[in-house]
């Protein structure tokens, strides 16, 4: 039986239950606890994320995939506060964000060999001191294309892949899925252990999905709720149609929510449903309109996480 490093332990594949592939637990830009200026009320952020994860498990979710990457803050230490403080499942990532809005020179400067020796680190050995293995790798690209600079991240995450047999998820921004694929799988990576993000966007076409899907990797459409990007009744139509494909087991839905954001809101987060609940509720009966039964949403939010973090 495959397990899947939890920030509370290794938890049998099996147990992962009604999953969330990317979401946020807490994040914060790049380089922002740099300025002294920034200071922290622990308790209350705790209180909220917290808060949020029970609300989320209240509606039906057992386990939360938290994408955050190295650079954007991701806090392990209290990613396991709220998990145990909710008792939720979460997963939590190692992986580098895009060169543009992350990779400070630190890591830009390392070679693939190193970044994926980093990356194999902290999925075997712990992140820093506090024992807690991360359990997939977060990658990205920018919005104008992939840089040299994510091209080595990207091949830094198929070799840790190859090496621990983790799912790699991604971010993309404007387009670029398929080339994320094509560089993943043509460095190793396994197709159905890959999963591109964010391909529901206002950029997105019937013929991207197929080509990213040519490639034998699985999509999300993981921004549900963010109608900046796609009217989620787009979002629902596409996916249904997925669905009558014969395709439901390499889609993934998910809502890129951020439970505690530090510093100023984004313009997509301004008008954001509530973090971690809408795709069982709201999302739901909006799929439900395009023919999507409780049932086929249940095995997409189950069923396919467990197959993305056990196939061999």
């Amino acid at each position: 039986m495959h397990t899947v490093n939890t920030v509370s332990g290794p938890l049998a594949v099996d147990q992962l239950g009604v999953t969330l592939m990317h979401e946020h637990v807490c994040m914060a830009s790049a380089g922002m606890f740099l300025d002294s200026r920034v200071q922290l009320d622990h308790a209350a952020r705790l209180a909220l994320a917290v808060a949020r994860l029970q609300a989320a498990k209240a509606s039906g979710i057992d386990t939360v995939v938290d994408a955050t990457p190295i650079d954007l803050h991701r806090d392990a230490a209290f990613i396991k506060e709220a998990a145990e403080g909710a008792d939720i499942q979460i997963v939590c990532s190692t992986g580098l964000y895009t060169e543009e809005h992350g990779q400070p020179s630190h890591f830009k400067h390392m070679s693939a060999q190193q970044v994926s020796d980093l990356f194999v680190h902290e999925l075997t050995d712990g992140i820093g001191a506090t024992g807690i293995r991360a359990g997939v790798i977060k990658v990205a690209t920018s919005e104008h294309g992939v840089t040299d600079v994510e091209r080595k991240t990207l091949e830094a995450a198929a070799d840790a892949q190859a090496r621990t047999g983790v799912p790699i998820i991604t971010h993309t921004s404007a387009g670029f899925g398929v080339e994320q694929a094509k560089i993943l799988t043509g460095a190793g990576a396994t197709p159905g252990k890959v999963m591109i993000g964010h391909v529901d966007h206002k950029y997105s076409s019937w013929g991207y999905f197929e080509r990213i899907l040519r490639t034998g990797v699985n999509i999300a459409f993981d921004r549900c709720g963010l109608q900046v990007f796609l009217p989620d009744t787009v979002r629902a139509a596409l996916i249904a149609a997925l669905i009558d494909l014969g395709l439901h087991d390499r889609v993934f839905v998910s809502m890129d929510s951020v439970c505690v954001q530090t510093g100023p809101v984004s313009e997509f987060e301004k008008d954001a449903p509530e973090p971690l609940t809408y795709v069982a509720g709201d999302f739901a009966a909006i799929l439900a309109r395009y023919g999507v039964s409780a049932a086929t949403l249940q095995s997409m939010l189950t069923a396919n996480p467990a197959r993305l973090f056990g196939a061999a």
